[in-house]
């Protein structure tokens, strides 16, 4: 039988709370307020990259829809996934949507909640935010690039 692509790319209930209240929040951190939704997801995804956590109780009308994802957005999402594949795997059979999907949204799932726990222990401070987050992706360059691990 074969799979159902999905329509949709979900996130857990409890950050799709958070989600719809404190970045739709005039004063929303990093004016995320003014973000879309598959911009937000991005953010997180990359975020939660080293750790992604299954998510146990999907917000099933979903974050943003399927036909909301571009080609540059999902190429993004499926960096991800083929980062995790062994040099003999194959590219092809596993990187298929829904894969790349599940795999995001798990990704997605840890990364809210490292971005919800940044945001608090900057106290409303956006500069101090903003400099982390900063940080963070500066020695992911490090990590990543510069030692060639990918």
């Amino acid at each position: 039988m074969e799979k159902t692509e999905l329509d949709r790319i979900c996130v857990s209930v409890h950050n799709n709370d958070l989600l719809k209240g404190r970045f739709n929040e005039p004063k929303a951190p990093l004016d995320l307020n003014h973000a879309e939704n598959k911009e937000k997801f991005i953010l997180a995804m990359g975020l939660g990259y080293e750790s992604p956590r299954e998510i146990t109780n999907k917000f099933s009308p979903g974050l943003t829809l399927r036909t909301y994802i571009k080609t540059a957005d999902e190429a993004i999402m499926a960096a991800a996934l083929l980062g995790t594949f062994t040099e003999d795997a194959d590219i092809n059979e596993k990187a298929n949507f829904n894969d790349v999907a599940i795999y995001a949204e798990q990704c997605a799932n840890s990364g809210f909640d490292l971005l919800w726990e940044m945001i608090d222990k900057a106290d409303g401070d956006e500069n101090l935010l903003e400099r982390r987050l900063l940080q963070k992706m500066d020695l992911w360059y490090q990590q990543y690039v510069e030692s060639d691990r990918f």
